[in-house]
């Protein structure tokens, strides 16, 4: 599936491929932990998002920032979710991935996208 394990994720944070010192394998327990904790709670929030059905349709006007780094049919996806949840929403594409567009160096740029215009 191309997905990572916590266990590798770790092991390329820390390099540990090419060393076996002990406080690195205790480190990267420690890292393995943390990413664990980090993937379940992404698996939550993605499962509570895809269950949730609001009672009534929402009419608030909302901008749909969304990472170009994601597949066609990945935004195309959203934009029919979210179509759904706020029809009168509209939608950009920003460059960069769901994390890089969050980066200090983008702040100001996403920013003026989400009061600007």
């Amino acid at each position: 599936s191309g997905d990572m394990t916590a266990d590798e994720l770790a092991n390329i944070i820390l390099d540990t491929s090419s060393t076996q010192d002990q406080l690195v394998k205790n480190d990267n327990a420690e890292i393995t932990h943390f990413f664990e904790t980090i993937m379940q709670t992404c698996e939550k929030n993605q499962l509570a998002i895809a269950r949730y059905k609001p009672n009534e349709q929402l009419s608030a006007q909302a901008k749909l920032l969304i990472a170009k780094s994601h597949s066609a049919t990945h935004i195309k996806a959203m934009q029919v979710y979210w179509d759904k949840l706020l029809p009168n929403n509209e939608m950009q594409l920003i460059e960069g991935n769901h994390y890089s567009i969050l980066a200090k160096e983008h702040v100001a740029s996403l920013l003026e996208k989400i009061i600007g215009d």
